[in-house]
């Protein structure tokens, strides 16, 4: 199955954690590999079927990929896999050929690796996705009394991109 959104979405997240300095598992970040796994995996098991067609509304899923990365998934427990359609499974029945890391995900290339395995600041990952949905939340959310200045938008509040070629 292919999933139209996910490039537009790795390409805005890999932005994000660049600009974290999480983009790399040499200083504790995540690989592009770890996060494109994790967005197939979050548009796989989406309980909107329109996350997986073009017309699809990217801040949301976007907001949606924060929330659920961020605030809901346990790490400490649950492990990724993208075989089939996808599932969540317990980290103690994840077929890895090492005890699984903290971000678990079961390479579907290569049986028995696991691919978050070098991701030690994972947690440092999961608070960035938080923070960035907290955010995004809170300025696209008309109850809150939340002000910004009109110069940026929403993305542009956690993601400061350069403009123009600046």
């Amino acid at each position: 199955m292919t999933y139209p959104p996910l490039k537009k979405l790795v390409i805005v997240l890999k932005q994000y954690l660049l600009e974290k300095k999480l983009n790399e598992v040499f200083y504790g970040g995540i690989s592009s590999y770890s996060l494109i796994l994790m967005v197939i995996s979050f548009l796989q098991l989406h309980s909107r079927i329109d996350a997986r067609y073009a017309n699809c509304n990217l801040a949301i899923l976007l907001i949606e990929f924060f929330e659920f990365y961020g605030c809901q998934f346990n790490y400490l427990k649950t492990a990724i896999s993208i075989k089939g359609d996808g599932t969540y499974i317990s980290r103690d029945k994840a077929v890895t050929d090492f005890p699984p890391s903290i971000l678990c995900i079961e390479d579907p290339l290569t049986p028995g690796n696991d691919i978050g395995r070098g991701c030690y600041g994972v947690m440092n990952v999961k608070q960035a996705f938080e923070q960035a949905y907290i955010t995004m939340n809170q300025i696209s959310n008309p109850l809150t009394n939340i002000h910004y200045t009109h110069t940026k938008t929403i993305l542009g509040k956690i993601i400061n991109a350069m403009e123009n070629g600046d």
